[in-house]
């Protein structure tokens, strides 16, 4: 399932994803956020960034929901090119690699995107901006 931790809020808003894909998880507090940014003129960072995998256990999403959730994305992509500054995705191995190379088949981000293998690269990055 999608997360959504706002531990970083109001600058940052991290996403990761769980093994447990019984559900999709809730874009409405995506929406929020995005509204939200949009009212007060402000901008965010979209940090995709899983947490180190289990054993043999990657929480990435079956083909179907990657589908569902890149229409979702589509749904807003109006709001999230006002209100995201820009994209940092982390892949931590070759098998998030692929996954994430086979979401982006389905969704082309709106916003520049970063792709990092390092929290080096992540930290980098912020320090620029």
């Amino acid at each position: 399932m999608i997360v959504l931790c706002q531990k970083l809020m109001p600058r940052i808003l991290r996403i990761y994803t769980t093994p447990d894909w019984s559900t999709i998880g809730d874009f409405e507090p995506l929406e929020h956020i995005l509204d939200q940014c949009i009212l007060t003129n402000s901008k965010i960072i979209v940090l995709f960034s899983n947490p180190n995998p289990e054993e043999n256990e990657y929480p990435f999403p079956p083909i179907s929901y990657i589908i569902t959730i890149a229409a979702k994305l589509l749904m807003l992509r109006s709001k999230i090119s006002e209100a995201v500054d820009y994209n940092i995705i982390h892949l931590q191995d070759d098998e998030a690699r692929s996954n994430v190379n086979n979401f982006l088949e389905y969704y082309t981000p709106v916003n520049p995107t970063h792709v990092v293998e390092t929290k080096e690269e992540i930290v980098a990055i912020l320090n620029d901006d």
